[in-house]
């Protein structure tokens, strides 16, 4: 585990295999109430091609909880300042869920510092457009408000882990959830509600490849939509998956970032 100041605050991130000359490192961007422990089935395969950087986002992980409001915005200038302050010049961001929204907004406001996108069940907006939608943001600000967080971890794990043969994993998924801090996680949460970089996704100019998983909470035909509208954006699904599939699917998910990064 290594530590950097940046932006006033103390980011904690963990670096794997040797410098390529050949390719830019990957950053591994995890997802809400996660850290970058979350990527333990991608480091080893990812590293032996390529450096890897593993970083816990502000307010996540070993990362400082900062008593200031959050936004991807902040998120993102938060790693920006981070690759800059390990001198790194370029990375291939790859980005599950929140850490997808942080990879958008940095290839729109730090352009220079992206080589390339991969976004896993994610995408550039998170407007709160429906009923269903709202309700299911108020029933979790509701939880955190009145349940435990072990409680809130249990429901959380049922929709990432829902198949009957998953129990190990949602009781490793609940067992890391507990170690949130509650403030923080909340204010993570409202970090994503009506975020939206929609309007500007034509303008990114890197390769992206898009990950869905044919479970995910929103449907594959949404990613399709977004995805028609950049240009250099590729799709690829993971059939019998949800939402956490770099967990669920780690073979098939590994296999598809790597064949793709080493064509950009």
């Amino acid at each position: 585990m290594s530590q950097q100041t940046v932006n006033g605050i103390s980011m904690n991130y963990e670096i794997y295999g040797e410098e390529q000359p050949s390719c830019w490192p990957i950053l591994l961007l995890h997802g809400l109430g996660s850290s970058l422990r979350d990527w333990e089935y991608q480091i080893e395969k990812f590293s032996s091609d390529f450096q890897v950087i593993a970083l816990d986002i502000r307010g996540h992980g070993l990362s400082e909880k900062s008593t200031d409001e959050y936004s991807i915005a902040l998120f993102a200038d938060d790693v920006a300042a981070f690759l800059k302050k390990i001198n790194i010049k370029k990375v291939n961001v790859v980005g599950l869920s929140m850490g997808g929204m942080i990879a958008f907004q940095l290839s729109l406001s730090h352009s220079d510092l992206i080589h390339s996108l991969v976004i896993v069940n994610s995408g550039p907006d998170f407007r709160l457009k429906n009923f269903s939608a709202k309700f299911k943001v108020r029933l979790r600000l509701f939880m955190l408000k009145y349940f435990s967080m072990k409680r809130v971890g249990r429901l959380v794990a049922k929709g990432l882990f829902p198949e009957k043969n998953q129990k190990a994993l949602r009781q490793l998924f609940v067992g890391r959830f507990i170690e949130n801090e509650r403030q923080a996680y909340i204010k993570a949460l409202k970090a994503i509600l009506n975020w939206s970089v929609e309007s500007q996704i034509a303008e990114i100019t890197q390769p992206v490849l898009i990950v869905a998983a044919d479970k995910d909470y929103t449907p594959v035909a949404h990613k399709k939509n977004y995805a028609s509208k950049i240009p250099r954006a590729i799709i690829n699904v993971i059939s019998d998956s949800h939402h956490a599939v770099p967990v669920e699917k780690p073979e098939v998910f590994n296999r598809l970032v790597l064949d793709f990064l080493k064509t950009v």
